[in-house]
């Protein structure tokens, strides 16, 4: 029997989490914080030894509903890691479910903080540079272009199927960008001969300093680094992914057509890998790195969340 209350519906709200297409990786990574502080004892007078193994048991989970992104899973990873650590001292399942909702919304505080912090940190950088193409959706990349909006001319790339990119026009738009062009993909090419860089966010980035990201952002990327426009990539800690392989994570194909006569496959890939070689800077929330120099940086986020997975 589990220790956790209503263990049912939080399998529900981590499968939410794994059919989620519409938001970042940032919020899916408050969203999945949020899950873990749901985690009640079914026995708040019980002992918290068994309620902190299935805490850690519910976190896994969580972590391995998105293994595309690398936010979800490293903010679990990170609170699961202190949450585990610190328990150790306590005997009644309540007291840790406590610390179990001070830790979490701790890190989620975080989670919301980096996002902050790498926006800053790109307009510090590259705040001169006024025209920017961009591809899908992304909080960081909104909050980057957004302020002083009004001065910027912004090209998004609408982001088939899920036309995520219209979600970021709106918004760029209602910040007070009067120059907003969404375009799709395939016209990107066309329009790289206007721009002064290309922004993007990511979904995970690794140890080989390739990033993932929606499909379309490689293809981007590689014009770009034919037409020696730059490709700046924003992301921050949470981003560090602890997987070294990717996988690839399928969408209903009927977004792609819907009907389509029988003996014609269709594919509907969300995600890809941007190679380290087609990136020129990437924008972390302490810092501006080549993609070279992000392997330490991976290691030492990984390290924390091990504890997790023993």
């Amino acid at each position: 029997m589990s220790a956790l209350l209503e263990p049912g519906r939080l399998t529900q709200k981590v499968r939410a989490l794994t059919r989620d297409t519409r938001s970042g990786a940032s919020e899916l990574a408050v969203m999945a914080l949020r899950i873990l502080r749901a985690a009640r004892p079914a026995r708040p007078a019980g002992a918290s030894s068994r309620y902190v193994e299935d805490v850690l048991s519910l976190a896994r989970r969580i972590a391995r509903a998105r293994q595309t992104m690398a936010a979800p899973a490293t903010a679990v990873g990170l609170a699961a890691g202190e949450f585990l650590s610190r328990s150790k001292r306590l005997q009644l399942a309540q007291d840790a479910f406590v610390m179990l909702r001070a830790i979490t919304g701790s890190v989620a505080d975080d989670v919301m903080a980096v996002r902050g912090q790498t926006a800053a940190r790109f307009r510090s950088r590259f705040g001169r540079k006024r025209s920017w193409l961009t591809h899908s959706y992304s909080s960081t990349v909104i909050a980057a272009l957004g302020d002083d909006a009004a001065h910027r001319s912004i090209t998004v790339c609408e982001s088939r199927p899920g036309l995520e990119g219209r979600r970021t026009a709106k918004r760029l738009f209602d910040a007070g960008c009067d120059d907003v062009t969404v375009i799709t993909e395939a016209q990107a090419l066309r329009v790289l001969g206007r721009v002064d860089g290309v922004v993007i966010g990511c979904d995970a980035i690794r140890r080989d300093g390739s990033v993932v990201n929606k499909t379309g952002s490689a293809l981007i990327s590689a014009a770009a680094r034919q037409t020696e426009i730059p490709v700046i990539v924003l992301g921050d800690r949470f981003k560090f992914a602890r997987a070294k392989a990717f996988e690839a994570e399928a969408r209903d194909r009927a977004q792609v057509w819907n009907g389509a006569p029988r003996g014609v496959s269709v594919e509907n890939e969300y995600f890809e890998v941007v190679p380290a070689g087609w990136i020129d800077w990437i924008v972390l929330d302490d810092a501006v790195v080549a993609p070279v120099d992000v392997a330490g940086r991976v290691d030492r986020v990984v390290r924390n969340t091990r504890a997790m997975w023993r």
